[in-house]
C-alpha cells in the first residue's frame, strides 16, 4: 500500500524590498521598491498535529532568504532574481516546490507593474 503524505502550501504575498535591480543607469544608482511573493509546498501536517513551532517552517526565514538575495546581488534582470531565489528556497528549506514572483512597479510607466515568476520543483 502506498502511503500518501499530505503537503501544505505556505504563501507570503507582496514582500516589499528596496533593491538595486534593472538595466538602466538610473536603476543602478538607487534602490527601488519591488514586491516579492513566495509560495512553497512543505509538510504542514507534522507541525499541525503537534502544534510545535519548532517543526514548522519559519515564515521570516523564507522572507529573509529572498530579501537578502535581492539586496546583496543587485541583479540586472528580474528573471535572474526569481530563478535564483526559487532555487535557493528549494535548496535551503525542506520544501518540494518553490515559486517566487517579483513585481516591479516602475518597469513600464504606463503599467501598474511588471511581474516575473519562476517555479522550481
Amino acid at each position: 500500500m502506498v502511503q500518501c503524505r499530505a503537503m501544505g502550501t505556505i504563501r507570503i504575498d507582496n514582500l516589499a524590498i528596496e533593491a538595486i535591480i534593472g538595466t538602466l543607469p538610473s536603476e543602478r544608482e538607487a534602490p527601488q521598491r519591488i514586491f516579492a511573493s513566495i509560495e512553497v509546498d512543505t509538510d504542514t501536517r507534522t507541525p499541525a498535529e503537534t502544534d510545535d513551532l519548532g517543526l514548522a517552517l519559519d515564515y521570516r526565514e523564507l522572507a529573509d532568504c529572498v530579501t537578502e538575495l535581492a539586496l546583496t546581488e543587485e541583479f540586472l534582470l528580474i528573471e535572474t532574481l526569481v530563478e535564483r531565489a526559487a532555487s535557493r528556497l528549494r535548496d535551503t528549506f525542506p520544501v518540494t516546490r518553490a515559486l517566487v514572483a517579483v513585481r516591479k512597479p516602475a518597469a513600464i510607466p504606463e503599467a501598474e507593474w511588471v511581474e516575473v515568476s519562476a517555479e522550481i520543483c
